[in-house]
């Protein structure tokens, strides 16, 4: 990379190490590997080994706009001893703290802040095998590009991990297991304990709380000083490279100083004790969850196949093996969804061919069961599997699959920065070769495979008895006392079934609307058209339904090459008696889980992934003030998305059996939460605090609906709700041709049909809105769980009847500037956060502006956070606010706003024309806001703090223990 200026050199002046060349070259610091040449052009990619050890890899690829750079270290968590839990993802925390060149950590940097980098630049990762330290550095900043390789170099060799460090990281590193894994992460640990006894190297994190307080941080360091030698690095740079010369020149000299490797660490050692153990069982009894109402009865089985063959040790082969597993898990994951596709399945199965954090194996398949039905989900597994291996793949799958394989090998992917990032990754941290120099053989030998030899294949490397065998059961139940050999028996005794027929799929639906249907739907006239301030065609159809079509071009981002559709109406539960509304409120999503007119739910999803591209459907939903519904497809499937919309209007499904398997769904999430539950109850009940209308129910208050909730009510409800199609708005925003588009929305959408029996009121929820007298309130943790760590929130809460765009922008800015400040409470307090969130902007429900900022903590360290928060809050009103903080804040509003980027992503612009035509918001061209924004001065903001930040619009929560 040139580097263009005199400051540039300076910040490159702090990352190279001028090493004496000997000979006169670089060539006795470093060899290159030989590649081939028809893959690999020396002119683009590079990859060299330095005498140390360290590997380097660049890649040139044109017309990127962000450098790829990554630090990559052959250490992970099954590096870890007993003693040594989660060090490797410690040490990844304390690289963003003090090291020798940055005593304040990376953030607190000067340097660092002045090469325009922010948190948003950067980003670290660990997991079983490595971890990964990224940054993503804009095409042509040479500053940023120094800055990002001085920290990988502190990384390398330079970390303090200093004693306050540490602690800090302590708490830090909790806070980030309860958000990943929630309050009661028994499960977690008995999955852990599972692992840990079918697989070397793996630890089974009993005592991992207390371990976190106590370890001693010598033996932390310790850790660093083994695991982070040269010989276990790696450089991966991707993107647009200006001097692939130069940018090799700069690599070399500056990681050359580090010293080599003490010793060089067997790298596979875990994979290879595991392929010399005999078969393995282990069943591990699941601790009640004491501190739940809600008993946890699942059970847990994991089963592994092992390669019948070794592995291969040939290139070619081993590429060709992941493919046949990766085609036994499709199969399998086929039929094992066909064979489930009801209500009321009490068990449930994944298939996984890739596990990278376990040792390989061909395939690994996981099952979970009722308590009732554990004998039957593990017996139907294991039927499917021996029908494959005794049966053999079917015509009509292999054909499917292969066109799909062929397809994903033919795709522009590997031209892509993402393709040279994971093939590199997985090149330098699994010995992989990478998959474009052998894409051309596997391309020819999957299309000359026929179906015969296809099922040899599978044979010869798949078997039908699980080797190792894994089951997490509750504590007490009679399983725990089964041995190995009563369950291998059992298992037996199912694969030796003698009559086993070949599978057969079952019939499934080809169209959603039957011919007769089609034919009566015939193209709606247009009573009304024009093109409105927001430069979209705007008409009315014969029944009253109001159709928007904004058609442009967007910037890369989320449903760039998507035709978006956004359907509202100005009513919702809060508008029916008082007995339906939760009803109405939960009636979508268990719609959404019976299916549509004759069709269940199973059938529909089939038809979805059989005959379009990647459409997932339409998703309708009621709010306590609003009716709607969402979709999004490209051009090809807008037909199928129209008609889609067209059945939740017209034709909604009845069935008992769905509706009851919903609600025993839901149920089970609330046992299993995906998220943290303690967060979603907290913003929930800060909502009832405030008066806010209720929107998509989720955790407790989910959970208690759902006694409350009626399939007659709720079928009811929702048909008075999408009965009247006169008052629904449809928004189409993309780029798309105007004339197929309107025609379907005049066949579909212009024969809605009117099936209302009553005239619902449209008003405003806020008319008595009223706000809580108390400015400080503590919020219980709900009866069914007890939380382990805290929350703090500050809601800036002020009226204003009439938008202000300008100002709307502004408090965007300041929200953004003052989530840079909290994270001070991180980097530069050394308060033991993982996570915060902060937004401002306009609740139209409410006519208020708003600022909200959430601090999730733990509880010994709630009142310094409110303090500090209170003083970063007033810190802003009064101007204090330090620089850096300012350039991160105003960088991200930059970001969203810039009309070369998210300004004009599919998702900024069909949101702006959901608030233009939903509330009635001044439309306001993008680059208009773009010019605006880079107008906005630090005064502005402080002006702003000054009118909004006061103890009379601060309202302050807090999740009590």
């Amino acid at each position: 990379m040139k580097l263009k200026d005199k400051q540039a050199k300076k910040f490159l002046s702090l990352f190279l190490v001028f090493y004496s060349l000997t000979n006169g070259g670089v060539n006795t610091l470093f060899s290159q590997e030989n590649l081939d040449s028809n893959y690999f052009d020396s002119r683009s990619f590079r990859k060299g080994r330095l005498v140390n050890g360290l590997t380097y890899y660049l890649k040139k690829v044109q017309d990127s706009k962000v450098l790829d750079i990554r630090f990559l270290v052959q250490v992970g968590h099954k590096a870890e001893s007993r003693n040594q839990m989660d060090f490797s993802h410690i040490i990844e925390h304390l690289a963003f703290r003090e090291s020798t060149n940055f005593r304040s950590g990376i953030l607190n940097s000067t340097s660092f802040n002045d090469a325009g980098l922010t948190l948003s630049n950067i980003k670290a990762y660990t997991g079983m095998n490595s971890t990964k330290y990224i940054a993503k550095i804009p095409v042509g900043n040479s500053k940023a590009l120094t800055m990002g390789l001085h920290w990988f170099k502190e990384i390398a060799s330079e970390l303090t991990l200093s004693k306050n460090d540490v602690d800090i990281e302590r708490s830090s590193i909790q806070q980030e297991f309860l958000s990943r894994h929630g309050d009661n992460p028994e499960d977690y640990f008995a999955n852990k304990r599972m692992i840990n006894g079918l697989f070397p190297c793996y630890n089974d994190k009993t005592g991992f709380f207390d371990h976190l307080q106590t370890f001693e941080i010598t033996d932390l360091r310790s850790f660093y000083e083994e695991w982070y030698q040269p010989d276990l690095m790696g450089v991966s740079i991707v993107g647009d490279i200006e001097d692939l010369d130069k940018m090799e020149e700069i690599i070399i000299s500056g990681f050359s100083k580090l010293p080599s490797s003490k010793r060089t660490l067997p790298f596979d050692k875990c994979d290879s004790l595991y392929k010399n153990l005999p078969n393995q069982y282990v069943s591990i009894a699941r601790k009640p969850e004491n501190k739940r109402e809600l008993a946890k009865n699942d059970l847990q089985w994991h089963l592994y196949f092992r390669n019948r063959e070794s592995k291969a040790e040939d290139q070619l082969e081993k590429w060709k093996q992941r493919v046949l597993s990766n085609i036994a898990e499709k199969v399998i994951s086929s039929r094992l969804a066909a064979i489930t596709n009801d209500y009321n399945i009490d068990y449930a199965y994944s298939v996984n061919s890739d596990n990278r954090s376990f040792p390989e194996n061909f395939l690994e398949l996981n099952i979970n069961c009722d308590e009732d039905s554990g004998r039957k989900g593990i017996e139907k597994s294991i039927y499917i599997l021996n029908q494959l291996l005794r049966k053999g793949v079917l015509e009509d799958e292999w054909q499917d699959i292969r066109n799909e394989l062929v397809s994903n090998f033919n795709s522009s992917y590997f031209k892509t920065s993402q393709y040279w990032v994971n093939d590199i990754q997985n090149h330098f941290l699994y010995k992989e070769q990478f998959n474009l120099q052998y894409k051309d053989e596997l391309l020819d030998w999957l299309n000359k495979m026929n179906l015969k030899n296809l099922n040899l294949l599978l044979n010869k490397y798949m078997i039908s008895m699980p080797n190792d065998i894994g089951l997490v059961a509750p504590e007490g139940h009679q399983l725990l006392n089964y041995s190995e050999y009563d369950i291998r028996s059992s298992l037996e005794g199912i694969i030796n079934n003698d009559t086993v027929p070949k599978f057969s799929y079952p019939n499934k639906i080809t169209a959603l609307l039957d011919k007769n249907k089609l034919q009566k739907l015939k193209k709606s006239s247009i009573i009304s058209s024009c093109i409105g301030e927001s430069g979209a065609l705007e008409i009315k159809l014969e029944n009253g339904v109001k159709a928007i079509f904004k058609s442009y071009h967007p910037t890369k981002g989320l449903d760039e090459k998507k035709i978006v559709m956004h359907g509202f109406r100005r009513v919702g539960a809060s508008h029916l008696p008082e007995d339906y509304q939760v009803s109405a409120l939960n009636s979508p999503k268990f719609l959404m889980h019976t299916g549509l007119d004759t069709i269940n739910k199973f059938d529909l999803k089939y038809f979805f992934r059989e005959n379009t591209n990647h459409f997932l459907g339409a998703f309708p939903y009621i709010t306590d003030i609003e009716s709607g519904i969402e979709a999004k497809s490209d051009l090809n499937d807008l037909e199928t998305m129209l008609q889609t919309v067209y059945l939740y209007f017209s034709n909604i499904r009845y069935d008992v059996a769905a509706f009851n398997d919903w609600k025993r769904l839901e149920e089970k999430k609330y046992k299993e939460p995906s998220y943290p539950l303690n967060s979603v109850d907290f913003s929930n009940k800060i909502d009832e605090f405030l008066d806010e209308p209720r929107k998509n129910l989720m955790g407790t208050e989910l959970f208690e609906s759902l006694d409350g909730t009626n399939l007659e009510n709720g079928m009811q409800s929702y048909r008075e709700l999408f009965g009247k199609p006169e008052a629904f708005t449809f928004i189409f925003s993309g780029e798309f041709p105007l004339d197929p588009v309107l025609n379907l929305v005049r066949k579909y959408l212009g024969n809605l049909p009117s099936q209302t029996f009553g005239d619902l009121k449209a008003s405003r929820f806020n008319e008595n809105r009223s706000y809580p007298e108390r400015h400080y309130i503590s919020i219980p943790t709900p009866k069914y769980y007890k939380s382990k760590n805290g929350i703090y929130s500050i809601r800036i809460l002020k009226d204003k009847k009439r938008l202000d765009w300008e100002e709307w922008i502004k408090l965007e800015a300041l929200a953004a500037i003052t989530k840079a400040y909290f994270w001070n409470l991180r980097f530069k307090d050394g308060i033991g956060l993982y996570d915060l969130t902060a937004s401002g902007g306009y609740n139209f429900e409410a006519l208020r502006l708003e600022l909200a900022i959430s601090v999730f903590c733990d509880f010994k360290d709630l009142n310094r956070v409110r303090k500090e928060s209170n003083r970063i809050l007033y810190s802003i009103k009064n101007g204090k606010i330090p620089q850096n903080v300012i350039d991160a804040g105003m960088k991200q509003i930059k970001s969203k706003y810039s009309t070369q980027g998210r300004g004009m992503q599919q998702r900024e612009i069909s949101q702006q024309l959901y608030e233009y035509y939903r509330f009635d918001t001044p439309w306001v061209d993008p680059l208009k806001k773009e010019q605006f924004v880079n107008s906005i001065e630090t005064e502005d903001i402080i002006t702003l703090a000054k009118k909004l930040i006061n103890d009379h619009n601060k309202y302050e929560f807090l999740l009590d223990k």
